[in-house]
């Protein structure tokens, strides 16, 4: 027998997109969620219904969206909008209606928005409508975050009559999202590689969405998944909704079919088909909603799925860059999105083809080469740089001294701790040994003069000795003589400081005093 719901105005949707599997005669005339118009009806965009309640909002704004992609203070929100001081724009109203085209957040899909607007007898197109800032679901309640301007009052009140539009864009958004992470999850289901959880971004994100995987695909495997998922698309499969009420039983696997022929592809379908799987534990008393792909996947599911694959348009899987035999995220983007995203990947791959120089189809040899060459001149420098260590120590060898001292100015290729710290070590090391001492002290500077590539004066200190003692007595002299122009420290005879301002004859002769009272002490 079918059963039908009081019928939504007409759309491209089919008829039979929504199935009921029980009688909903007895159904109240305030829908719950589950049995929402956006839900029986994706394709529709405007509702005319009425208010069942409405209060002002004990929150000044809508939560953050639930899950993994909780949205970082100073972000862009939801609606493309820079977060404002919440105050400045209104009171914020919790409204819930008989029935409602604005989906509410659930089952891993970001709320819809739009805006509701108050009919009556007057002109309707003068009417002034108000924002819908996001849908939450209480229990079985879809309430609707309704922001009122400041300044302005309303007079609504239950039984009033209202028309509510949904921001199409993030709709359709959304929905090809939902549905083509539907569609995925179901062919790698063949490959025995259940989907463990999936997320999105709200829309207008260019974000991928992914699926959580145990392994990681080949790029060969992620090629051949698209190109399933995008032959599926093509063939425009029929999906519709079976909606049964919560803990009902019924024989799901005979129903997974439809009367369709072949439903051979369904080969995981008793891990797919768990009733009360991913059910919140608040929505108590409600109904179950199975998502079917004709003879490819039947899954519960509370968001907005379109009536066929042919609305996706088209789904591309990120190729994966690294492998992994642990759990991992496949990315991919569908419908507007990848569009979207596929535009400004196309936008940047010619922006890097301007920027090393080559067409767009040679980018990625001339990266590779410039690699190449950027690690052959990485080896490169790297021994320059111990040639000029080794013959700066065997300079300072030569003064035949336990009190070094090492001066460098305007050497910006080895104006570096790692450097400087590469000729102290050595220093200390074969001093020590060579006069069997362990008093033996370097100190290094390296000054940068402010210049047209130096906005200001940049000098490194560095102190080293075997003796932690000695070190750290002549870095507090060092401190005592500069005074909060110094900042730094250190431990095990290496202390590594950054001086501020200027270094000029006044510091040289700061540094050659404390070197000659060390020398002096330890004649």
């Amino acid at each position: 027998m079918v059963y039908e719901l009081d019928p939504l105005p007409r759309t491209d949707t089919p008829s039979d997109y929504t199935r009921f599997k029980f009688d909903p005669a007895n159904v109240g005339e305030k829908r719950i969620v589950g049995l929402l118009a956006c839900q029986r009806d994706p394709l529709l965009r405007s509702l005319r219904t009425k208010i069942h309640s409405i209060r002002e909002a004990s929150i000044k704004a809508p939560p953050p969206p639930k899950g993994k992609n909780k949205q970082k203070k100073g972000v862009v929100n939801g609606n493309g909008d820079a977060k404002a001081k919440e105050e400045d724009k209104g009171r914020l109203y919790e409204i819930e209606l008989l029935d409602t085209v604005i989906f509410p957040e659930g089952g891993g899909q970001p709320s819809d928005m739009g805006h509701i607007k108050l009919l009556g007898d007057t002109n309707d197109d003068k009417r002034e409508s108000y924002v819908v800032e996001g849908c939450l679901r209480k229990k079985l309640d879809s309430v609707h975050l309704v922001r009122v301007p400041p300044g302005t009052d309303i007079d609504w009140k239950e039984g009033d009559e209202v028309e509510v539009h949904v921001d199409w864009e993030r709709r359709v958004d959304h929905t090809s999202c939902h549905t083509s992470q539907h569609l995925l999850s179901a062919i790698l289901d063949r490959m025995e590689l259940p989907t463990l959880s999936w997320s999105m971004h709200a829309y207008p994100s260019l974000e991928p969405i992914y699926v959580e995987l145990p392994r990681a695909l080949t790029f060969q495997e992620a090629e051949q998944v698209e190109k399933e998922c995008n032959d599926l698309i093509m063939q425009n499969n029929k999906i519709w909704v079976d909606i049964s009420v919560q803990g009902q039983e019924q024989g799901q696997a005979e129903e997974v079919g439809h009367g369709n022929a072949d439903d051979s592809d369904l080969t995981t379908l008793a891990e797919r088909l768990k009733i009360n799987k991913g059910i919140p534990d608040d929505y108590e008393g409600g109904v179950i909603r199975h998502i079917n792909i004709d003879r490819t996947d039947r899954n519960a599911c509370c968001g907005t799925q379109f009536p066929s694959l042919a609305h996706v348009s088209l789904m591309h899987i990120i190729p994966p860059t690294t492998s992994s035999s642990s759990t991992t995220k496949l990315y991919f983007v569908a419908g507007p999105r990848a569009i979207r995203y596929l535009q400004n990947a196309s936008r940047q791959l010619s922006a890097v083809a301007k920027i090393v120089g080559s067409g767009r189809a040679d980018v990625v040899d001339r990266l590779d080469n410039n690699e190449k060459n950027r690690k052959e001149l990485f080896d490169n420098v790297k021994d320059l740089r111990g040639e000029l260590s080794d013959l700066i120590i065997q300079k300072a060898l030569s003064e035949n001294e336990r009190i070094m001292c090492i001066k460098r100015e305007n050497q910006k290729a080895t104006h570096d701790f790692e450097f400087l710290g590469t000729v102290a070590n050595t220093l200390i090391s074969t001093v020590s040994e060579q006069k069997n001492v362990d008093d033996a002290v370097v100190v290094l500077t390296s000054t940068l003069h402010a210049s047209k590539t130096v906005p200001e004066t940049q000098t490194l200190l560095l102190i080293s000795s075997k003796d932690d003692k000695l070190a750290k007595g002549v870095n507090e002299d060092f401190k005592k003589g500069l005074g909060d122009r110094i900042k730094g420290g250190g431990a095990r005879g290496r202390y590594m400081s950054k001086i501020s301002g200027k270094w000029s004859r006044k510091e040289d002769a700061l540094v050659q005093g404390l070197l000659d009272e060390l020398r002096s002490a330890k004649a």
